[in-house]
């Protein structure tokens, strides 16, 4: 609240009743009038309305503000740490949420961008048919609603294809030769 004279003290309501803050432990005013809530639990729902006092007395009671509680995201089904399928063949990863609101669930291939003709279905599996080359590597399942986001990794390994490119390439000049070195890519 502003106020000219300052602030003296602000009246708060909870549900229509003078919200007594000794009754919740971890709850205090703070200096501006402003709530803590230590602990967002069920003690917190309701709604609540504030008057702010100076010298001169008050301009009246705020708009009443709704408290509710949300669930951020917890998953229900993780997706194993790795995956081998071959090549041609269907392969589908599960990955599901709970949370208030119901989560959304995205998947994401990180590192390399690859031209995947991989689908999700409605329960939020993600679906390989078929398994491609391209989609070798590392994905990533995310359940995000307006409470929070989480995600976990997993990895897939594409079996009978052509061995994949070679990273981390460097080379050091020697007097008569090269010396080239390489962290070798998946064998396929």
């Amino acid at each position: 609240a502003r106020a000219n004279p300052p602030l003296l003290f602000i009246n708060w309501t909870k549900d229509g009743l003078p919200l007594e803050l000794d009754k919740f432990p971890g709850w205090y005013l703070e200096e501006d009038g402003s709530i803590v809530v230590a602990t967002g639990n069920d003690d917190a729902l309701g709604t609540y309305t504030c008057t702010p006092y100076n010298s001169y007395g008050s301009m009246g009671v705020s708009l009443p503000t709704a408290v509710i509680l949300k669930d951020p995201p917890s998953f229900i089904i993780i997706p194993k740490d790795e995956y081998f399928q071959d090549v041609g063949r269907e392969l589908i990863i599960s990955c599901a949420a709970d949370g208030d609101p119901p989560p959304e669930i995205s998947w994401v291939k990180l590192g390399m961008p690859s031209k995947s003709g991989a689908q999700m279905d409605v329960n939020g599996s993600l679906i390989f048919r078929p398994l491609t080359k391209e989609e070798h590597g590392m994905w990533e399942c995310a359940a995000a609603n307006n409470v929070a986001k989480i995600s976990t990794l997993t990895s897939v390994f594409v079996l009978g294809t052509s061995p994949h490119a070679v990273s981390n390439v460097s080379a050091q000049s020697l007097v008569n030769a090269i010396n080239i070195t390489w962290t070798p890519g998946f064998d396929g």
